[in-house]
């Protein structure tokens, strides 16, 4: 098994899905800068510079302080020298860095809460660590690949008891892509590239062309899912009724084009899955009010962006509008999927 660094990390609110995400506003200081507002000890912490091109910088509870970069394929690296991430209520930054807390400049963080310590899963053919949140269908796993060649799948438990909607993993101890996994994609042999702009494609190799189940999903020969000699890490979504919600849509080419969630939303990104197209973020702390037009994009380091007509949603009582004929988001028959959390905050 990989090598986890810190399992001893508990959350002390406790499970639930109450108070499970939220985006967090700050401006960096350049210094020891202490952010303890995210009203749950976050068990993934996705942070971006705004102001200047910088990469995004991924943390979560069972890689301790060591940083992924969504928009990179770097492997993990070491930032416990600039960032403690096992602060009850949400992190502190160490000193200055441009990604984290440079002086001045404004940052976001995206925070979900999983279960806290990891605990040992057995439900697949290779054993996993697993920090799972049940009720807010998400969990944190980390596993070691074990696939020899092209059609050795392997099963890798996720401890959600439902089949997540959406697994993003990424090798740890590697040079390799993002591979995600969407319920909205064509099948269960296709997946899409969080790190790059390009649409769906279809391997075998990513995930032994074999659906999520309610205890495990499946990897194969791909050096970003599951191949022998590498450590993974896995992000695993499941739908939870009011609080999230993981789906497509058909672009309309014409404002306005509504996508139904059953609430609020606090937190949207958006995916072209036919063509080209940014993979685009968008909240309700960067645009307390509509429009939602305050943009950036998970494959790309560029700073935040803003256009009135360009890239715009609207957050309603029960989803989402989008206003705006962009590729990225609303091109006429092209394919989208999306992740979208709730307004808890």
């Amino acid at each position: 098994m990989a090598t986890n660094k810190r399992l001893i990390k508990s959350n002390d609110e406790g499970g639930g899905v109450a108070a499970s995400f939220n985006t967090v506003l700050y401006d960096g200081n350049g210094g020891v800068n202490l952010i303890d507002d995210v009203g749950f000890t976050p068990d993934l912490i996705w942070i971006k510079n705004r102001d200047k091109s910088a990469s995004h910088h991924v943390f979560d509870s069972l890689r301790a302080d060591d940083a992924l970069f969504t928009n990179e394929t770097s492997q993990e690296v070491d930032y416990s020298a600039y960032i403690e991430t096992d602060i009850v209520g949400g992190f502190k930054h160490l000193q200055s860095s441009i990604s984290l807390n440079l002086l001045d400049d404004k940052y976001v963080a995206w925070c979900w809460k999983a279960g806290g310590s990891a605990v040992t899963n057995t439900d697949g053919t290779i054993t996993s660590q697993v920090s799972a949140n049940t009720e807010a269908g998400f969990s944190v796993v980390s596993y070691n690949g074990a696939s020899t060649t092209s059609g050795d799948t392997k099963t890798i438990g996720h401890g959600l008891g439902v089949a997540p909607k959406m697994v993003i993993t990424k090798a740890t101890n590697l040079e390799s892509g993002w591979l995600v996994y969407h319920t909205g994609l064509t099948s269960a042999d296709y997946f899409i590239r969080l790190n790059e702009a390009g649409g769906e494609s279809a391997a075998i190799t990513a995930w032994g062309n074999t659906a999520p189940t309610s205890s495990v999903f499946s990897v194969d020969f791909s050096t970003s899912t599951g191949r022998t000699g590498y450590e993974y890490i896995a992000y695993c979504f499941a739908e939870v009724e009011g609080f999230s919600s993981f789906g497509s849509y058909v672009g309309t080419g014409a404002a306005v084009n509504t996508v139904v969630t059953g609430f609020e939303p606090a937190f949207v990104m958006i995916k072209n899955s036919d063509d080209t197209g940014d993979w685009v973020m968008f909240d309700n702390k960067r645009n307390p009010t509509n429009p939602v037009n305050n943009r950036l994009m998970a494959n790309l380091s560029s700073q935040e962006s803003q256009n009135s007509t360009t890239r715009v949603l609207n957050f309603l009582t029960n989803g989402f509008s989008i206003n705006s004929t962009n590729q990225d988001i609303n091109a006429i028959n092209d394919n989208y999927i999306y992740m979208a959390f709730a307004n808890q905050f």
